[in-house]
């Protein structure tokens, strides 16, 4: 079943109010390999088996937490509904107060790296600073027109750096009740600039 017909989403991170912070001061034990997310993950044998995650916030309650790598199981369960390809690492989570958290969390990394956008028909510029022979890195993007035959539900839109995903899954995760995010659809009215995002 391909999705073109269909209206893909970016999503954001949703703060505010209690479990839903701006930021999260995190120390993680042991720690975490170092990487660029918007290049591509690391070998997954350089991951541990499971984390401690160390914060300064008094609760969590979102699902998703993209700008953290955080998700609830959830989260991951709708995930493999939907066969999106990504790689998650289990979590035990001290928060500031000595509370527990109300949902079991885990590092959620997407493993699918994706460059979407038509070349052809959309109105973009490119990112001279990065330069890859195979990815287009946009600056500015004025009009985002989708490849067609496009058929993954959650995937890392190399585009814009940040994940993207399709109307099955915004319908999903709002029909489940997961909560934490927000979806701006790529549509005629959709515009991208690195520096306002």
């Amino acid at each position: 079943m391909t999705l073109d017909s269909c209206k893909f989403f970016v999503i954001n991170f949703k703060p505010g109010g209690e479990g839903f912070p701006h930021y999260i001061d995190k120390e993680y034990t042991p720690e975490l390999p170092t990487f660029n997310i918007h290049t591509a993950l690391p070998e997954l044998t350089v991951f541990c088996d499971h984390y401690t995650l160390r914060t300064t916030v008094d609760n969590l309650a979102g699902d998703y937490y993209p700008l953290d790598d955080l998700a609830s199981d959830e989260m991951l369960s709708l995930c493999s509904a939907l066969s999106v390809d990504y790689f998650n690492v289990p979590l035990s989570i001290e928060l500031s107060d000595g509370r527990e958290v109300s949902k079991h969390y885990n590092l959620f990394y997407l493993k699918k790296y994706l460059s979407i956008i038509d070349k052809d028909k959309s109105e973009y510029e490119i990112d001279d600073f990065i330069t890859d022979d195979e990815t287009v890195y946009c600056s500015k993007i004025n009009r985002f027109i989708i490849k067609e035959n496009l058929c993954d539900h959650l995937f890392f839109c190399t585009d814009i750096g940040k994940p993207v995903c399709s109307s099955d899954f915004k319908e999903r995760f709002t029909k489940q009740g997961l909560v934490g995010i927000d979806f701006m659809a790529i549509d005629n009215n959709y515009k991208y600039d690195e520096w306002d995002n």
